[in-house]
């Protein structure tokens, strides 16, 4: 190769790269929309701009579009199930109702598969550092709100104030996603993550949303598990126990000393109370129960599960109403294809001691906890991305792999 052709292809890749990163922002901001319309109320068009976006740069490399075998069994999966539940609403009960919740969940899951294409390793950590950087930057707002509204946050931030489940979810993803960070860096970047997961932590308890509270405390626990310490003398090993142990401590006093009483309330209804015996979720899941066994096998059709009807703040019930049982199974395979795909790369290490694809999984597993008591399961667009983002980074480290194997093999046949 001569060397205009190396610089030639040096700016075709570099061009391919800004294109990447370009198309990580469209990603992540269809995360962080949700804030945007609550903040500076954009219209509801703007998810079709930024999928848009990332449609028209995902085409643009043909490479994106090279699939495996991960990639086409989530992909079939996501196809299956919408097949299924426009199919089970024939004949059309409320043709406007199925076409409404038809057009949701086709663009959630049309995000989904863009978001698991095979897209350069820059393209999906730039995704996490904005969502767990954006995430730091609403906390700082909220803590802001804490402080001057004397215990609620909407108090001090006032006119300006948005949802606390919006916000809460944020936080919570960016929590989640951090505290992997954390855990598996070491020296002064160690140091840069540790101060953004106290900024996540304290806006999560602030926030006055207990699930993410709940759940993003919970996930932060399993993490603490997942990285059990490793290192090679006892004394170490007991060092880095005894930090975890006065970590969590100083965590648990921190939460319930400034945790606002509305939080407090909420949590003691939650765990002391009757929120599922005759109050909370428990009512509205057990009219979804019965709703689901008016129709078991095929449901009641896209549409039936939305706000204007019965709404059950839950992603299988909501499936289950619209589609039965079996659609609360092709569900469940759905939901269980992208930790199966990451339990099979974890037990044959095709990631070692890296942030980013545990972190996904986390992130994952936190939307998926917060679907089953809250949530749109049709307009569940990071759910989707979160999975796919897992799916596709999952899929590209086992090309890595593949790559550095043909590579050494050729190097030892030289």
């Amino acid at each position: 190769m001569t060397a205009l052709e190396a610089k030639l292809a040096a700016q075709i890749m570099s061009s391919k790269l800004i294109s990447h990163y370009i198309a990580a922002i469209a990603a992540a901001m269809l995360i962080i929309t949700p804030l945007l319309r609550g903040v500076f109320g954009v219209p509801e068009y703007i998810y079709a701009v930024f999928g848009i976006a990332l449609l028209i740069l995902a085409g643009i490399s043909e490479r994106n579009w090279t699939i495996n075998d991960l990639q086409l069994s989530w992909w079939v999966c996501l196809y299956v199930l919408f097949t299924y539940l426009l199919a089970a609403s024939f004949p059309f009960t409320d043709p406007k109702a199925v076409l409404t919740a038809a057009g949701f969940l086709i663009s959630s899951l049309s995000i989904g598969v863009l978001c698991s294409l095979y897209w350069s390793e820059r393209f999906f950590y730039t995704i996490a550092y904005i969502i767990i950087v954006v995430g730091a930057m609403v906390s700082l707002i909220v803590v802001y709100g804490y402080f001057k509204g004397g215990g609620d946050y909407r108090e001090g931030v006032g006119e300006n104030a948005v949802g606390y489940l919006t916000l809460g979810s944020l936080i919570a993803v960016a929590f989640c996603m951090n505290v992997p960070f954390v855990l598996a860096s070491i020296g002064k970047r160690k140091a840069l993550w540790v101060l953004i997961l106290l900024i996540n932590g304290f806006g999560l308890i602030a926030v006055l949303s207990r699930g993410a509270l709940v759940f993003g405390g919970f996930l932060g626990l399993v993490l603490l598990i997942y990285y059990w310490p490793q290192q090679q003398t006892i004394k170490m090993r007991l060092a880095s126990l005894f930090s975890r142990c006065v970590a969590i401590m100083v965590a648990l006093y921190v939460a319930f000393s400034f945790m606002p009483a509305r939080t407090v309330g909420r949590l003691q209804r939650l765990f002391f109370g009757d929120e599922l015996e005759s109050g909370g979720r428990g009512k509205l899941w057990s009219d979804a129960i019965n709703k689901v066994a008016e129709a078991p096998l095929f449901g009641h059709g896209l549409g039936e599960a939305s706000v204007a009807n019965i709404y059950p703040h839950n992603l299988f019930l909501q499936v289950g109403i619209d589609g039965g049982l079996l659609g609360i199974i092709l569900l469940t395979v759905v939901i269980a294809v992208p930790l199966v795909i990451f339990y099979e790369a974890w037990s044959h290490k095709v990631f070692d001691n890296e942030a980013l694809p545990v972190a996904l999984l986390v992130a994952y597993l936190w939307a998926l906890l917060e679907y089953s008591k809250s949530g749109d399961f049709y307009r569940a667009r990071d759910l989707f991305m979160l999975a796919s983002l897992l799916v596709g980074y999952l899929s590209f480290l086992y090309r890595k792999r593949k790559r550095l194997v043909r590579y050494s093999y050729r190097l030892e046949n030289m």
